[in-house]
């Protein structure tokens, strides 16, 4: 692994290596030694396992937008969201994936990384583990699946 890793690569080992066979171990501290193994380092995987730990939580905080609200990014989520990765957001909801309560869960959370500008693919990811950590949607985690990793690539 490289010094300029993030904490989505390590969430990305996580969903890869663990959390889509249901594999992955509560005990930080197991964690935090097989991450190390694999070449993260410690101080990130801390990072990350806090930023993990806060959305399989849920900010349970959120008002829920009416129905008929529309969401409009503020200057500072359209200068760290590229176009694509709104887009790709949208389509989201649009096709009932997220609601406006789990789409802000997502914003929220990318842009707690705050580090860089995040495209489609960091929203793809960001939004499997979201709905991941939501059992009570499952069906829409399935067609979220779907939608990333048909055609055997990740499709935006």
């Amino acid at each position: 692994m490289h010094k300029d890793n993030d904490i989505l690569d390590v969430v990305a080992y996580l969903f890869q290596s663990c959390l889509r066979d249901g594999k992955l171990s509560r005990d930080t501290s197991k964690l935090t030694k097989t991450l190390q193994e694999v070449g993260f380092q410690k101080e990130l995987i801390y990072e990350a396992l806090a930023w993990l730990a806060s959305i399989l939580q849920q900010s349970e905080f959120l008002v829920e937008p009416t129905a008929s609200s529309t969401r409009m990014f503020n200057t500072i989520e359209c200068s760290r969201l590229t176009p694509e990765c709104r887009q790709f957001l949208s389509r989201l909801e649009e096709e009932k994936i997220l609601n406006p309560k789990t789409r802000e869960v997502v914003i929220q959370h990318m842009l707690y990384l705050n580090h860089r500008i995040l495209n489609a693919e960091d929203a793809k990811l960001v939004a499997l583990i979201v709905l991941y950590g939501k059992p009570e949607e499952r069906d829409k985690l399935i067609k979220l699946e779907q939608l990333v990793f048909s055609n055997g690539g990740i499709v935006v």
